[in-house]
């Protein structure tokens, strides 16, 4: 018994070293696995053949396959790992690292509302303040994230604001620079789900939250031009810019940079205006820039940018009648989110456009498959679509 546990620890414990050569460096923005990679999976491949219901190793090969091309071989460990150890919130949180990246989206908001429960019952015991309450928040985060993917819009909105709850003022005061931009998360879902009059009437988050505030900004700027208030959010953009200045260096989201996320931000706020503006190659020009600050983020779950700005991009170049390059565009996110309903109904419009109807029946019958959860009716890619 004492060899079986060496051998098995041995194995966990190897594997999590090598790992921690390149922490959260174990795959490319595209995939591509980085040095230590390979000898981490025949590390750990090996161990789960032999012994694949063992929590440790279960949860290592999730964060080496995730985000990478493979990430299919991680299901089954990831599905073993649900039921391993139902009191650890976040074993029980760490399948949907790999649903996440395999279209199910579903099992996304299952594992990590679970994991809430889990968790939530333990801080009851032993206190809201601590180093755990970043774990804690990141099972609320990933559930916002997963209904967003879902299309479940109250759900989102539900757990999103229920962060700020889980964050007591006196841990932020003591750590703005790690829980700062969380109280943000509300205004992403809002985004996505297009509920610009809703968003103009959030009030501003604050001077002690300079991250959220700055993010506050940019969901504004995008509400005013949505609604084609293009002045309005000429102005907002401005004071968006001088918000994300004003955000210090050391604020992070997880794995990210605030700066870096921002980055985004301001990309896509001037996509959206200078679209508004009628000056479209402008306007993809940036929407394309904010795609590729967007999906060179730092590897991260839920993703630093909750908003893919593909989704925004497909949807003006359909409203334009660019539909060869809108296809790119979707099939390119599907290709990195599988089965999201968002790309497939821009898939799905874009090729019965292009008299592609067969596909088109077929990517539209994915679509109500990959929809029938939601609770909302969508436009298109984007809610920024203005027309139908």
């Amino acid at each position: 018994h004492r060899v079986v546990a060496f051998e098995t620890f041995g194995r966990a414990l190897t594997g999590e070293a090598v790992m921690q050569l390149r922490p959260w460096g174990l795959r490319s923005p595209e995939g591509e696995p980085a040095p230590e990679t390979p000898e981490v999976r025949s590390i750990l491949e090996p161990g789960l053949e032999r012994w694949p219901d063992h929590p440790a190793m279960c949860h290592l090969y999730i964060h080496a396959m995730e985000a990478g091309p493979e990430v299919e071989r991680s299901i089954p460990a990831a599905e073993r790992l649900e039921s391993l150890a139902p009191g650890l919130g976040h074993l029980v949180h760490m399948p949907s690292h790999s649903y996440v990246w395999t279209g199910r989206y579903e099992d996304v908001i299952r594992t990590n509302r679970l994991a809430c429960e889990v968790d939530d019952a333990f801080a009851r015991v032993r206190g809201m303040d601590g180093g755990y309450t970043a774990y804690r928040i990141h099972n609320y985060h990933f559930v916002a994230h997963g209904a967003m993917w879902d299309g479940q819009r109250d759900l989102a909105m539900e757990y999103a604001r229920a962060i700020r709850d889980q964050l007591p003022a006196s841990l932020l005061a003591s750590q703005p620079d790690l829980y700062d931009v969380f109280h943000a998360t509300h205004y992403h879902v809002m985004v996505r789900f297009g509920m610009w009059d809703a968003l103009l009437d959030e009030p501003d988050p604050g001077d002690g939250l300079l991250a959220t505030r700055a993010v506050w900004r940019y969901a504004r700027a995008v509400a005013f031009a949505a609604l084609g208030r293009v002045d309005e959010a000429e102005e907002e953009q401005r004071a968006f810019e001088a918000a994300r200045d004003a955000v210090p260096p050391s604020r992070i989201l997880f794995n990210n940079p605030v700066s870096d996320v921002l980055a985004v931000a301001t990309a896509f706020i001037e996509g959206e205006i200078e679209y508004r503006k009628g000056n479209h190659d402008v306007a993809f020009a940036s929407l394309r820039r904010a795609v590729e600050l967007d999906e060179q983020l730092n590897y991260d779950e839920p993703w630093g940018w909750m908003e893919p700005a593909r989704h925004a991009l497909g949807a003006l170049l359909t409203e334009q009648g660019r539909h060869a390059e809108a296809i790119e565009v979707y099939e390119a996110n599907l290709r990195r989110y599988p089965e999201n309903g968002w790309a497939l109904h821009g898939l799905a419009e874009c090729l019965e456009a292009s008299g592609r109807t067969d596909e088109a029946a077929a990517m539209a019958e994915r679509f109500r498959a990959a929809w029938t959860r939601a609770d909302v009716q969508i436009p298109g890619s984007c809610f920024c679509r203005t027309e139908v």
